[in-house]
């Protein structure tokens, strides 16, 4: 854990969310990097409400997660993973976030509804498209690069440390 954090210190889920191709991830990957310079431990999940696959069928990982086993792992040399057969979000996001325990900040792409700060990453990538923040109360940031008219906060996506300090103010 990062040094000067008070004993009662729980983690800090931060989400960031946004419309297809805005640089939510691209945020994300620059974003945890400094993080950790400023000396935080951090995980990051990534959300999709899409089918995905998480293996190669085929392969014996594959093999063991499809014999009916309520969990498998796959162990390389450069890793790890656990994989959950699952139907029930709600099961599999306590099982997921068990795995993070010891990170300071958690930091979720996608709307997977931990609570916590929710920020929008908003690009005008397509025409037409709006802020999701401009009806969602929940949302208390936008990251944006462009001059828009909301009741929240827009900062620049390079600035980290405004994202990180609206993240750790109380929400109301």
């Amino acid at each position: 854990m990062a040094a000067n954090l008070p004993n009662n210190f729980t983690m800090l889920t931060i989400t960031i969310i946004g419309q297809k191709n805005t640089g939510k991830t691209s945020f994300i990957t620059e974003f945890v990097p400094w993080l950790r310079r400023q000396g935080y431990t951090v995980g990051t999940i990534k959300h999709t409400p899409h089918p995905h696959a998480l293996d190669v069928e085929g392969k014996d990982s594959y093999r063991h997660r499809k014999s009916g086993a309520a969990r498998s792992a796959l162990i390389t040399p450069e890793g790890a993973a656990v994989f959950q057969e699952s139907t029930d979000k709600e099961q599999t996001t306590e099982f997921v976030l068990s795995q993070f325990s010891d990170v300071d900040i958690l930091v979720v792409e996608g709307n997977l509804g931990l609570g916590g700060p929710k920020f929008e990453i908003f690009n005008y990538n397509t025409e037409g498209r709006t802020p999701y923040a401009a009806q969602d109360r929940s949302i208390i940031a936008v990251i944006s690069l462009h001059d828009l008219k909301l009741s929240c906060p827009i900062v620049s996506p390079n600035d980290f440390e405004t994202v990180l300090n609206i993240a750790r103010e109380p929400i109301l």
